[in-house]
This record gives C-alpha cells, structure tokens and sequence, in this order.
C-alpha cells in the first residue's frame, strides 16, 4: 500500500512530478527545489517493491512530466552497511527501481533515477570521465557494483535518465551531507581532486531533464 505525504498531496488536481524518496536527504532536497520552481509535486513514500500501488498512484495522479525515484538503498550510516545486506540492496536497487522504470514505460511517463557517481577512480592520467567512459573502479562494493549494473540495465528503457550524483554538498550541515560529515568528523584528507554535486545548482536542472516518451494508446 502507498504511504503518501499528507502535506504534499494533490491526487485530484493538475501535477507536474511524482516524486518518490520525498524524506530522504537527495529527495527532500529536490523537493525543495521543485516547489521552489513552481513545479506541482505529489511526494509519496511508496515503497519500491509496490508496484500495484505505484501503478494505482500514476493512474490518479497522471503527472505531466514525469517521476522522480529518489528512493533506494543507500545504507546507514554509509554504504557498505550493503556489503552486508547484498539481497536488500539488490531488491531496491535493481528490482524495485527496474519496475518503477516499468511502470512509468506502460504509461509513456519520463522517469529520473537518482543514482551514484561513484563509478570512476581519477588518476593522474585520467581525471576527466564521459558518460560513455566503462567504470573503473576495480572491485567495487556491493552498492556502487549494483549501481553499475544498474545503469546497464536501464539502457534498455528509452523513458529512463540516470542522474549520477556524488559527494552531495549543500548550504547546511546536514549529517548526511558532505558539509555535515566534515564538519561531524575528524578526518585526515589528502590532496586529491574530486568531484562534488552542488544542490541548488544541481536540483533545478531536474525539471528540464525530462523529455517526451512514446504515446501509449
């Protein structure tokens, strides 16, 4: 059963997006940014794996634009808490956004897929990757391996855009941020080059990413 936000309802009226994942950090962020933006947002916490209620939910709310699946596996505290939970990450990460995907294709509906750029290692011979660019990252853990897989699975989906999104930086000291966990922390922290997402440059790019699908009859 869907477990949508009572605040952010609007099932009845016109709405642009579905956003899925609304009480996360990435997915409260871009629901900031679209009200912001003047986009109409219905944010529900329906869970990954309901795919009869996600269906139920896009055949009322009808977006215009499309969804936005913010929802996922990411591990608490941090990611490798997957090394340990590979069959849990798997049905979020891979099965549970794979029927999103599907859903969102029988009803000719856009979908962003929030996902990871942690798929590449710079060096000093290759800082710079392109999208088209293998990962490298050797022998990753169990998140960022699914997430690769992933992302060679939704090649398949013409209505799919995977948004890769790595250390995450906003203007507070959220704990999940990249801020708050420099700031929570002491860390020894080398010279390197990295690359960093800023959300409020980054955010409301999310309403121009989205692009027509096929018609369904």
């Amino acid at each position: 059963m869907s477990d949508d936000l009572p605040a952010c309802s609007t099932v009845g009226s016109e709405i642009d997006f579905v956003l899925m994942g609304p009480s996360g950090f990435l997915g409260a962020a871009i629901l900031r940014s679209l009200e912001s933006s003047n986009y109409s947002v219905h944010a529900t916490r329906i869970r990954l794996k309901d795919r009869l209620g996600l269906e139920a939910l896009l055949d009322k709310a009808k977006p215009k634009l499309g969804v936005i699946c913010a929802a996922g596996e990411r591990g608490r505290p941090n990611i490798t808490w997957c090394d340990s939970h590979p069959v849990e990450t798997v049905d979020a990460n891979i099965t549970g956004q794979l029927s999103v995907a599907a859903a969102c294709y029988e009803r000719g509906l856009h979908v962003i897929l929030v996902g990871t750029g942690a798929l590449y290692v710079s060096s000093e011979q290759k800082r710079k990757f392109s999208e088209s660019d293998p990962p490298n990252g050797g022998s990753p853990g169990v998140y960022t391996a699914l997430r690769q897989k992933m992302e060679e699975l939704t090649n398949f989906f013409n209505n799919a855009t995977v948004i890769r999104v790595l250390y995450p930086l906003s203007s507070d000291l959220d704990a999940r941020g990249l801020l708050g966990k420099l700031a929570s922390r002491m860390f020894f922290v080398q010279f390197l080059f990295i690359f960093i997402r800023v959300f409020t440059e980054f955010s409301p790019l999310l309403g121009l990413r989205v692009r027509p699908v096929r018609q369904i009859p």
